[in-house]
């Protein structure tokens, strides 16, 4: 009996896998043939191979997946057919998607067990077309093409923008062939011309709170930094002076981060720290609104039923609930600008104000009188919920610092690309 239980336990075992691999294999179908019927045949060939790894003889999947790998290949096959006759020396890095995407066809159709029709037991048949040589006489070509866009760049002038587009071409380079000649070299001499130093002054607050929510200039300043700093893909060409040299720097010509506000005076300290650009900028109000309470009474009213003795029909009989509900609000709002420096120059280069605010509301409800039956589900939750409280005063404020300081890093980083 004991061994008679074990058996038909791992047949049940057996049944519900089987039935979810079922599921999961049509599933797969149904994607690989919404992406055949949007003219996507690449992705039709990946989900359809993966419904033939689960089960190889599933023959919508078998149809789709040969349809899909026709179009997908005719259609690469003609792009490289018209790309080999353009002398266009930049016609490699589009052959070099071409000859990969073919590469993946070729690895798909491999790996996969043989396809045979369960009804007619014919095998299918499928041109398999190996561009592993030509794609590597691409990726070579690619590389080659850019890195001789680099040296010509590098050579044309010592600009930073310039140097710029030189760094980028070695960079590129690299993606096709990794440290591809001299790229890694000649990628590190054109940045570090075209890099900016920037210096993040301190900015002035202006708000009169008096630190009562922190030293607002200096978080403001710091959040600003921590936002470029996290920007990977525009800081490769940017450089920030830390506070400890800024604060060096401002102790010997005995000035203060605060007195940093026009251009003149914040150029003459960015040629002593060697920046390219200073930012600067001023906390010019803060408000918070404490938190507020309002209500409303409402009346709700429902037919129940009720059952009366020695009756086989109930009564309907209406009720009404009385009960007021409460909506709680709060809200920071911080006003701040900067100004952006050219060191050469004296110029701003930019200059912005922002608004950021940070708002709270929430509602509950309280039964006056009457029937709580009379509720709708939504405000029986209502009643049933706890007071809510805002976030402390400090914690709002900061929150819309947070805000303030991403609106500054999102406008700067426009004005450097």
């Amino acid at each position: 009996m004991k061994y008679n239980f074990r058996f038909l336990l791992l047949i049940l075992l057996s049944a519900l896998l089987l039935l979810s691999a079922c599921a999961r294999n049509v599933e797969l179908n149904r994607t690989a043939q919404s992406y055949y019927k949007r003219g996507d045949y690449a992705n039709a060939v990946r989900y359809a191979a993966q419904s033939l790894q689960v089960k190889p003889s599933y023959v919508k999947a078998q149809n789709v997946f040969r349809d899909a790998y026709y179009q997908v290949t005719m259609d690469h096959r003609q792009s490289i057919r018209e790309l080999s006759d353009n002398e266009d020396e930049s016609r490699w890095e589009k052959l070099v998607v071409h000859y990969t995407a073919m590469e993946e066809m070729r690895s798909i159709v491999t790996t996969l067990p043989p396809l045979v029709n369960p009804k007619t037991g014919v095998r299918m048949k499928l041109d398999v077309f190996d561009y592993s040589v030509e794609l590597k006489e691409a990726l070579q070509n690619a590389a080659e093409y850019h890195y001789q866009k680099g040296i010509h760049f590098s050579m044309t002038g010592s600009d930073a923008a310039i140097q710029k587009q030189a760094a980028g071409h070695f960079k590129q380079a690299m993606s096709y062939i990794p440290n591809y000649k001299d790229s890694a070299t000649r990628y590190e001499e054109a940045r570090s011309k075209a890099v900016r130093r920037i210096a993040v002054i301190s900015f002035d607050d202006r708000s009169n709170t008096k630190d009562k929510y922190g030293i607002l200039g200096d978080l403001l300043a710091d959040q600003i930094i921590s936002g470029i700093l996290q920007d990977k893909e525009n800081t490769e060409f940017i450089e920030l002076i830390t506070r400890d040299r800024i604060n060096q720097v401002l102790a010997e010509q005995k000035l203060s981060a605060s007195g940093l506000v026009d251009e003149n005076s914040a150029a003459r300290i960015g040629v002593l720290l060697g920046a390219h650009e200073i930012m600067s900028g001023r906390v010019l109000q803060v408000n918070y609104t404490a938190p507020r309470t309002t209500s409303v009474k409402l009346t709700e009213t429902a037919n129940i039923e009720v059952e009366k003795e020695n009756e086989d029909d109930p009564d309907k009989v209406e009720i009404s609930c009385e009960y007021n509900k409460f909506i709680k609000t709060a809200s920071a709002q911080i006003l701040g600008s900067y100004s952006l420096v050219d060191v050469a120059t004296g110029r701003i280069i930019a200059q912005e104000t922002f608004t950021a605010d940070e708002n709270f509301e929430d509602t509950w409800a309280r039964v006056i009188s009457g029937d709580a039956r009379a509720l709708s589900p939504a405000d029986k939750a209502l009643v049933a919920k706890a007071e809510p409280y805002p976030p402390q005063e400090k914690t709002m404020v900061n929150t819309a610092m947070g805000k303030l300081s991403r609106s500054i890093v999102s406008h700067f980083l426009a004005k450097l690309k």
